[in-house]
């Protein structure tokens, strides 16, 4: 069997995005309701899907949109802010994101997956400068090669189309493909319809939909023992 490349999605996949969340939460609130940060992250990210498209087309702004996400999710949770609160919060989450890190686990997943396959790419939805930042601040110049990243604003295309799946399957020489990624409606469903092996990062223990992975996972050292078994099927 041709050795596979694997591609990883960005956030909720090679980082935990609640960890800079709950940074600024902490920043914003102080000791206020802390209790709620758990349903206000899952609330906050649900709200920023519902209107993620819209602004990468230039329906709404991206205030708008960060607007939106926080007062909305945030309401959801029982915690009122105004607009000017929700995008001074946004400032505090983005400012977090620059200062994100590579676990010691996933840095392990991501060596072997550059000694084990043919080669490690990106695919991720989002604007070119924050996910630009996100990948320098992860240090993933070490792992994947520019010509194997792709980010939505940059190709015109967007998670689960499966256009933006095939362009990274060309640049990967045209053989056969993994994908890892945390949401299974754009990145399993946007994978599997190119025919890719899939694996689902279900980092919060998410009831599994109507779309099937070939493989769930539920944290980065069960993902390594899954690639590695499948590195391991690869090659006999």
């Amino acid at each position: 069997m041709d050795r596979l490349t694997i591609f990883f999605d960005l956030d909720d996949t090679l980082y935990d995005r609640i960890v800079p969340y709950a940074q600024a939460f902490y920043q914003f609130f102080g000791g206020r309701y802390t209790e709620r940060l758990p349903q206000a992250f899952d609330a906050v990210i649900h709200r920023g899907y519902e209107v993620f498209a819209d602004a990468h087309t230039g329906k709404i702004t991206m205030d708008a949109m960060h607007i939106y996400r926080h007062q909305t999710g945030l309401a959801d949770t029982g915690i009122s802010i105004t607009p000017d609160e929700a995008l001074r919060f946004q400032a505090l989450y983005a400012e977090q994101q620059r200062h994100i890190s590579l676990s010691d686990t996933m840095c392990r997943v991501l060596d072997m997956c550059k000694e084990r396959f043919a080669a490690v790419g990106v695919i991720t939805n989002g604007g070119v400068d924050s996910q630009t930042g996100k990948l320098r601040s992860l240090g993933m110049e070490r792992w994947a090669a520019t010509p194997l990243i792709f980010i939505s604003d940059a190709v015109g295309v967007m998670k689960p189309a499966p256009e933006i799946f095939r362009m990274a399957q060309t640049a990967a020489g045209g053989g056969l493909c993994l994908f890892v990624g945390d949401s299974c409606s754009q990145d399993i469903a946007g994978a599997a319809a190119c025919g890719w092996q899939t694996i689902w990062m279900n980092r919060r223990g998410e009831a599994p939909g109507d779309i099937r992975p070939d493989h769930t996972v539920t944290s980065e050292q069960e993902l390594l023992a899954c690639l590695q078994a499948i590195a391991d099927a690869a090659q006999n």
